[in-house]
C-alpha cells in the first residue's frame, strides 16, 4: 500500500551540483569546534563526495517519538549522514556529538559526504528475531535507507528482507529517492505488511528550487509513473 506524506517528494533519479554555505554553530559547546572549522564555500558532486563507513551499534530501536505520533513503534537507521544533504534536514543537530563524525575527520554541519554502516542488516536480522513485542519499524528516522551511499550497500532492501522474514512485523518506508522502485518486487511479496512514505516538498514546476534545498535527492516522479507501480498492489 503507498501512503504519500505531505512533507517529502515522490521523486526520479537526477542529481545537480550546489554550493552551498556551511552555517556556523549556534551552541556554546560548539564553539571551540568553529574556531577549529570554519565555515566555508564547498562545490561538490556525486563523482567527488566521499563515503565513510562506520561500526554502529543499534538495530532495531524503540522511537518515542515516532510512537508518540502513532507513525511507528521501532526504527531502523543505516548511518549518521545522508547523502541527500537536504537543506532543512535535522539530523546533523540531532547527530552532532555521534562519535562516528570524530572518527571520519568530518563536521555534522559541513555537506559532501554520508556516513553508513553496511553490517546494518546483520543487527536487524537478530533484533528481528529477538524482540517479542513486534509492530510497526520506520525505515528510516534519521537518514535515507535508499540514498545513493546506502543504495549501493543495497542496505534498504536487506533492511527490510531481515525484518520482513520474521512474522508480525511491518514496515513504514520513508524516503526521497525513486530507487525504492527497483525494490517492488519484494514489497509486493509483503504488501499488506508494507507502507511508502514519500514526501513532496514542492510541485513539479519548483524543480529547479528543489535542486538547490534537496540536491541529491532524487527529482519529482510524474504522477503517472507512481500510479502505474501502483497497480501491482
Amino acid at each position: 500500500m503507498w501512503e504519500i506524506c505531505k512533507s517529502g517528494s515522490v521523486r526520479g533519479i537526477e542529481v545537480s551540483h550546489m554550493v552551498e554555505y556551511c552555517g556556523t554553530l549556534d551552541t556554546e559547546r560548539q564553539e571551540k569546534q568553529r574556531k577549529q572549522i570554519k565555515p566555508k564555500m564547498r562545490k561538490y558532486n556525486m563523482s567527488t563526495r566521499q563515503t565513510y563507513q562506520a561500526a554502529l551499534k543499534s538495530g532495531i530501536t524503540r522511537t518515542k517519538e515516532f510512537e508518540k505520533k502513532g507513525l511507528a513503534q521501532y526504527s531502523v537507521n543505516v548511518g549518521t549522514r545522508c547523502g541527500h544533504q537536504c537543506l532543512y534536514c535535522s539530523t546533523p543537530s540531532l547527530l552532532r556529538m555521534h562519535s562516528s563524525f570524530k572518527q571520519a575527520g568530518e563536521n555534522p554541519f559541513t555537506n559532501g559526504y554520508a556516513i553508513v554502516d553496511p553490517q546494518t542488516p546483520e543487527r536487524v536480522a537478530i533484533d528481528a528475531r529477538k524482540i517479542k513485542n513486534r509492530g510497526m519499524v520506520q525505515l528510516c528516522t534519521t537518514v535515507d535507507a535508499w540514498a545513493p551511499e546506502a543504495k549501493e550497500l543495497d542496505l534498504g532492501r536487506k533492511c527490510m528482507e531481515a525484518i520482513l522474514s520474521e512474522p508480525d512485523w511491518t514496515v513504514r518506508i520513508l524516503t526521497k529517492n525513486a530507487a525504492v522502485l527497483e525494490d517492488f518486487n519484494l514489497i509486493e511479496k509483503y504488501k499488506d505488511r508494507v507502507l511508502i512514505g514519500m514526501s513532496i516538498t514542492a510541485a513539479q514546476d519548483k524543480s529547479n528550487i528543489i535542486s538547490i534545498i534537496e540536491p541529491y535527492a532524487s527529482s519529482i516522479i510524474p504522477l503517472p509513473i507512481v500510479k502505474a507501480r501502483n497497480r501491482h498492489f
